[in-house]
């Protein structure tokens, strides 16, 4: 059917013909293995034959700058020209090699760098975001809670009292008043222990806070005087 290549069956529809002649093309390649590429590598020495000696060029795998040796025997002035520049060229590629390492290493020291420098802006963005969310109903509400902390403390009710403080507390875990106020609640309990822990978590969101710092050295020299 070769006669009717490249033509239709029905030129209207353009369908070829149910038998359409064709061509098929193949290739075949040879691609040796793995073990074969590798005994070839494995090779130390390679033998050549000039017309009147016989040169051997051996390859030392330890020498990264000039792998490639010949013979001193060789006398072949082409053949220790050809081993020359082959291990010039490695000295090249080695050097070059070399720079782009130390180049590798500079760049990733200064990737280092900006992403520390990237990682403290985020830090720094997450902070300024935490306290933009902040609203000023949650800030009444905790003062609230400070307000009925104090009404409770002074009836005595001092478990109340700390009740108000924690609501505080689970809202503004930074804010040294409210730790100051709990210190306070659990000295009235006579529990001096909770009593210097909150204290001294309220200097340490506020330094300088100096009621608290008068509060601590008042219970210090009480404590001396008992015993």
């Amino acid at each position: 059917n070769f006669g009717d290549l490249n033509k239709y069956a029905d030129a209207g529809t353009q369908s070829i013909f149910s038998d359409s002649p064709g061509i098929a093309m193949g290739l075949d390649f040879v691609i040796p293995s793995k073990v074969e590429v590798q005994a070839k590598l494995n090779a130390v020495d390679i033998e050549f034959e000039t017309a009147d000696e016989q040169c051997i060029i051996t390859q030392t795998k330890e020498i990264t700058n000039a792998p490639l040796s010949l013979d001193k025997e060789c006398q072949d002035t082409a053949l220790n020209q050809f081993v020359k520049d082959i291990n010039n060229n490695f000295t090249i590629l080695n050097d070059s090699i070399k720079v782009i390492s130390q180049e590798n290493i500079v760049y990733e020291t200064q990737l280092l760098e900006n992403n520390y420098q990237i990682n403290m802006l985020q830090d720094s963005i997450n902070m300024q975001y935490l306290k933009h969310r902040i609203s000023e109903s949650e800030l009444n509400i905790a003062m609230k809670h400070l307000s009925k902390s104090l009404q409770y403390f002074y009836l005595e009710d001092y478990f109340l009292a700390l009740n108000e403080v924690e609501e505080v507390i689970v809202r503004f875990p930074t804010l040294a008043i409210a730790y100051a106020r709990k210190g306070t609640i659990y000295y009235q309990m006579g529990d001096f222990q909770n009593a210097t822990l909150n204290w001294n978590l309220a200097l340490k969101h506020d330094p300088e806070y100096t009621e608290v710092q008068n509060m601590l050295l008042n219970i210090k020299t009480e404590i001396e005087n008992n015993n």
